[in-house]
This record gives C-alpha cells, structure tokens and sequence, in this order.
C-alpha cells in the first residue's frame, strides 16, 4: 500500500465492489461513508478485502461535532468498532 496517499481517491460504492477487488483498480484511497456500514453483513467481509489492498478514508456524516445536539454515543461506539475493524487512514 502506498502510505503517502497522493493523488486522487473515489468514494467506494457498494455497487462498485466486486469490480475493484476483481480488476485491480489503482485508486490510492478510497473514502468510506461510514453511515453506510454501520449494519453488520457480507459487505464488511468485501470492505476487509479492499482494506487489504488499499488505504480507506472514514467520512461520517452523522457525527455532528459542530451541531448544537448532545453527541449520539450510540452512534459514536459503532464509528469506533468500524476504526477498530478496519484502521482507516483517517476518520472525518
């Protein structure tokens, strides 16, 4: 893996999984909407694939560190078993 992360990444799509893994697409990150694979499944078995072979970037979009509402620690917790499962590159 190319740990200096230069260049462009994609956002990974479940629709586009498959593809990836089989044809060796050279992406050098790809960003993850963590609020996508927050439910356990087959597609957490396809995420450890492509973290296997590619740096992966967490956005959360449900965080809301600047709102004005109590943080959801619920939501919180599973963002951290995702970092857990996966170690991303970085998490927004």
């Amino acid at each position: 893996m190319n740990h200096l992360n230069q260049g462009v990444g994609m956002n990974l799509r479940l629709d586009y999984i498959d593809h990836i893994l089989s044809d060796n697409v050279q992406i050098p990150f790809f960003e993850i909407i963590t609020d996508n694979w927050l439910s356990s499944g087959p597609h957490h078995q396809k995420l450890s694939k492509i973290r296997q072979q590619y740096e992966i970037f967490f956005h959360c979009v449900g965080m809301n560190l600047g709102g004005v509402d109590d943080l959801n620690t619920s939501y919180l917790k599973k963002i951290k078993q995702l970092n857990e499962e996966f170690s991303p590159r970085h998490i927004s």
